[in-house]
């Protein structure tokens, strides 16, 4: 039996105990501080592996959680001087799935200004938590022969656009350092020193080279070249015989690709006139320009060559097209096509290109006809027979028929009644045959008249037309033994 004093304790005791285990029941998951003011995160930040140098050199550290966070937790990475070191990734995400694995951070020294490499602290916090565990740590680079190239400042051009970057050393050298400076190709940029040197005094101080464009007058794209920085020269042999990184210019073209098509010299026509029309290069290739030449209606014009061919020697001189006119046999009108002409080369503007055309017209000679020809012979009462035949002067674009009749079928049967001539027999044998009849009258021989209707089609060139002669007259002998 316990005493009062005794129950006392015992209560308080288990008092403590109870809100101790609700306090670790709330350290197994932690809260943003606007759903728990009273937690913070404990961050597990690993110490720094490796060592980074002024000449980029990287190390590494990790980091982790000790408990699980009750919702997805953003860790930010920082350095407090980019100039020193920079660190990737920027942030990294926990979750109660990933909490206790350890994320790697990449810390990359850079090249500054100032001796002794330099330290500088690398932090890893939570925002949205309290920032009393945010973490920290310390890292110092190692110095290290090394140069600290920019790259060019933008591009240069043939219109006199120049660029400049800038060049200094990572660490303070015992005896004098110095490397050249040359253009890759002087045809498309120049540089304005030839020689960069740096001592014990200037050797954090950036020196500026400007690459200055160069024209010419070939149509040859935008052109990329390097400014080549050669290998060291010093009795400093931690500098000796290092070669910078080279910097890469594009120099942009100012000659635009394009070509001088002319007019058409004339119209083409189907009684065999030509035409002809030039194409020159207006600026010199760097290397060859082929132009292929094609036509719309090959019914109408055909051309001649059908492709030319330009080189950096032969570019201004114009070089001559002929097109041909095509006698087609249709009564079409003048009827238009169009010329293309398209380069193609190695140089990519003259790819882009967009096609020249020229417009032009082949003058029809034909005319649409029928004509009707001659009796081939009279016919006669013994039953013999004449034909007389049929002609379309152009090929119709569909049948044409003729209705063809006489005033006196006592004396003559035709045959056919209706012709149809088609674009495969225009200009071919349409005969229509007469036959004499014999009528067992002694009257003499009697003329008959053997008409042709006008024609009707869907050509419109013939739908309606007359023929010529629009009637033969034709005579029927007598046998005389009527």
């Amino acid at each position: 039996m316990l005493n009062h004093k005794q129950q006392i304790l015992l209560i308080l005791t288990l008092s403590f105990f109870s809100a101790f285990i609700s306090s670790c029941a709330q350290q197994e998951e932690w809260k943003t501080k606007e759903s728990s003011p009273f937690l913070s995160p404990a961050i597990i930040m690993s110490s720094l592996s490796g060592t980074p140098s002024t000449a980029g050199d990287n190390a590494t550290f990790t980091v982790n959680l000790q408990t699980p966070p009750g919702e997805d937790m953003v860790v930010a990475l920082s350095s407090n001087d980019t100039t020193l070191g920079t660190v990737s990734p920027d942030n990294l995400t926990f979750s109660k799935d990933n909490y206790t694995t350890t994320q790697t951070v990449t810390v990359t020294g850079q090249c500054d200004n100032q001796s002794g490499g330099g330290t500088y602290s690398l932090t890893a916090s939570a925002a949205q938590y309290y920032s009393s565990d945010n973490q920290s740590i310390s890292a110092t680079n190692k110095e290290s022969a090394a140069f600290k190239v920019s790259s060019i400042s933008g591009n240069i051009s043939e219109a006199g656009d120049n660029a400049t970057f800038t060049a200094h050393l990572c660490m303070a050298p015992t005896a004098s350092v110095s490397f050249s400076v040359t253009s890759s190709d002087t045809t498309e940029g120049t540089v304005s020193s030839s020689t960069l040197s740096y001592s014990s005094d200037n050797w954090s101080t950036a020196q500026t080279v400007t690459v200055y464009g160069v024209d010419d007058t070939l149509s040859d794209d935008n052109q990329a070249f390097s400014v080549t920085l050669g290998s060291v020269t010093s009795s400093d042999a931690n500098y000796a015989g290092k070669n910078p990184e080279d910097v890469s210019v594009t120099n942009i073209d100012n000659e635009t690709a394009s070509i001088t098509v002319s007019a058409l010299s004339d119209n083409t026509t189907e009684a065999g006139d030509n035409a002809t029309f030039t194409v020159v290069l207006d600026n010199q290739p760097t290397s060859g320009v082929s132009i292929a030449i094609s036509i719309s209606d090959t019914t109408e014009a055909t051309i001649s060559p059908s492709s030319l061919t330009f080189s950096n020697s032969n570019y201004s001189s114009a070089q001559t097209v002929t097109v041909y006119g095509v006698d087609d046999f249709y009564d079409d009108d003048n009827v238009s096509y169009t010329i293309s002409v398209d380069p193609s080369s190695s140089i990519t503007s003259y790819n882009t290109m967009t096609s020249s055309t020229l417009t032009g017209y082949t003058i029809d000679n034909d005319t649409a006809a029928i004509s009707v020809g001659a009796k081939s012979r009279n016919t006669s009462e013994f039953v013999t027979t004449a034909t007389i035949n049929v002609t379309l002067s152009t090929i119709p674009t569909a049948n044409v028929s003729i209705v063809v009749t006489d005033n006196d079928s006592s004396e003559v049967s035709v045959s056919p009644t209706t012709l149809t001539i088609t674009s495969s027999t225009w200009n071919t044998t349409n005969q229509v045959t007469l036959t004499g009849q014999d009528d067992n009258l002694s009257d003499g021989n009697i003329t008959y008249r053997v008409s042709f209707a006008t024609a009707t089609s869907t050509d419109t060139k013939y739908n309606g037309m007359a023929s010529s002669p629009a009637y033969i007259d034709v005579v029927n002998v007598d046998d005389g033994n009527d």
